[in-house]
């Protein structure tokens, strides 16, 4: 049977009267019960409603604890609404241009904030007398209408990845009955606070029983092999990325938990896993990985060749079809690679900055519609997806998703900049950082100009560093040389930082010159004094 949206709600309601004073949720010494869950979840239906909210709008969430948010996402799903996701890691100015952009009725929030033309600020965390106890009734006819809007960008115009319920609902029952995550034990979910509903696998937890544990990663230190250790649970969901880190720590250094059965990753970072699969397969622990999560479900391990590079090999989620086609939407040969697309259940509409869905009719199948993905895959002989770099180079970063050619074109409106690329740098999860390449109407050894101006799209905990060249090297037919700028090596504007700051009481770093010549793309010297 299919679980949808109504069905949802009857396991809901029978675990939080079959399991009152279980724990649903904890985070750091918080927690909070199955009926405490409910009654949270309830009053903040009530606020809404009070609040003219309606069927069909638009929520965003701001930064109100963990479990006060993760009981807001489950009052915007019953009140089938559509919820904004926002990470809590902008500053408020970013938020408001979001919420704008996005166009959101409603905002929860604890702030007291004066509601603005167009949106309602909800404070329904205050304490309040009457109506918290009571349950919002939900009428069927709409209850399949929720859905959740993702965005790449801070920028007006900005594409768009709306997930309905039944992308949602599938996904959680392919979780259960082809995965075999135990929901019905006990998860434990690590990384920043926007993932737990950005990846909100924890719903499978509340609707068959079990206990979901959230740590949540701050920007400052963070012992990822330390807390790894410490988790009791059965099932481990996390960002790939620090999967990446915590399999580079050897065996002595960190122990893998005695009671975990299944890891749950998210993301297309690439790192060598064949000690780590060597591992998890000695303790008899299956590893998941959800490429391009969330605007396609595809399940995805990392899998290496003989010329030793990394590739993502997966398959698509149950009601899903996958395609591998060329430009004419012909399908490829088994082993020639094409454009990646996607119909079914298991894939988000993409929209762009004008409203128009990213839609193609399919030659296959009368009434199919087909979603062109940003990845690239070739079929393999056994019938499984090589998966590659994608097209529009989108990286998650931290839990946050970047378009880096969005980050370009940004950077393409300074009046200062006559050319650019962006890149990513770093060898390691916790070390990626954003890398501009840009060509300036002026020599300058300061980049704050183009700090300040970035920080409005960027989050106020990351930031670009830049490399100036007299020129951005192309090829004949105008396309960036990627290959060329990557192998000239040459040390960015953070990496000068830390080396300036190493030679202070030694040498005085003066100035660097990076520049290419018509000849040569390669040539960069640093000037010292003593």
């Amino acid at each position: 049977m299919e679980l949808n949206m109504a069905q949802f709600w009857v396991r809901f309601d029978a675990q939080c009267s079959r399991q009152a004073e279980e724990v649903a949720l904890s985070s750091n010494m918080e927690k909070i019960t199955y009926a405490q869950l409910k009654q949270q979840m309830n009053k903040i239906c009530v606020s809404l409603h009070q609040n003219g909210c309606r069927p069909g709008k638009r929520i965003a969430i701001d930064d109100v604890g963990i479990l006060s948010k993760a009981s807001a996402f489950l009052a915007i799903m019953r009140f089938g609404c559509t919820y904004v996701h926002m990470d809590d890691r902008l500053s408020m100015s970013q938020k408001r241009n979001l919420l704008r952009n996005l166009d959101a009725d409603y905002f929860i929030t604890c702030e007291q904030m004066v509601s603005e033309a167009g949106r309602v600020y909800i404070h329904p965390f205050e304490e309040t007398s009457g109506s918290s106890e009571q349950d919002c009734e939900v009428d069927e006819e709409w209850t399949n209408e929720f859905s959740i809007v993702y965005c790449s960008g801070l920028h007006d115009g900005m594409e768009q990845v709306l997930q309905s319920s039944t992308m949602l609902m599938n996904w959680l029952q392919f979780n259960k009955e082809i995965l075999k995550v135990p929901f019905d034990e006990s998860l434990t979910m690590i990384g920043p606070s926007g993932m737990v509903l950005l990846f909100p696998i924890w719903l499978g937890n509340v609707i068959e029983g079990g206990k979901a544990t959230f740590i949540l990663k701050d920007d400052g230190y963070f012992n990822l092999g330390a807390e790894i250790e410490k988790v009791k649970d059965s099932a481990l969901a996390l960002p790939i990325e620090m999967l990446g880190d915590w399999s580079s720590y050897s065996d002595v250094e960190t122990a893998i938990p005695d009671s975990l059965k299944t890891v749950i990753t998210m993301g297309e970072h690439l790192f060598d896993s064949d000690q780590f699969k060597t591992r998890l397969l000695k303790e008899e622990i299956k590893w998941y990985n959800y490429f391009g999560y969330p605007r396609i479900h595809l399940v995805s391990s990392i899998t290496g060749t003989r010329e030793t590079e990394y590739h993502h090999i997966g398959r698509a989620v149950m009601n899903t079809k996958t395609y591998v086609l060329n430009q004419t939407l012909k399908p490829v040969p088994v082993g020639m690679i094409g454009r990646l697309y996607v119909s079914g259940m298991g894939t988000g509409k993409t929209v762009n900055g004008n409203g128009d869905e990213r839609t193609t009719v399919s030659p296959f199948e009368e009434g199919e519609v087909l979603h062109p993905t940003a990845y690239l895959a070739k079929w393999n002989e056994e019938g499984t997806l090589t998966l590659y770099n994608n097209l529009n180079r989108i990286v998650l970063i931290d839990g946050i998703e970047i378009n880096l050619d969005e980050i370009g074109n940004l950077l393409m409106l300074h009046p200062s900049v006559l050319d650019c690329w962006v890149d990513i740098r770093g060898g390691t999860a916790s070390n990626l950082y954003i890398l501009g390449y840009v060509s300036l109407s002026t020599h300058s050894n300061s980049f704050e100009d183009l700090h300040s101006y970035m920080s409005v799209f960027l989050p106020r905990h990351m930031q670009l560093s830049y490399i100036q060249l007299s020129r951005i090297p192309r090829d004949g037919e105008g396309k960036i040389a990627a290959q060329l700028i990557r192998a000239s090596n040459f040390l960015s504007s953070l990496e000068l930082k830390k080396m300036e700051n190493s030679l202070k009481g030694k040498y005085k770093l003066d100035e660097i010159l990076i520049y290419s010549s018509e000849e040569s793309s390669e040539v960069d010297y640093i000037k010292f004094e003593a």
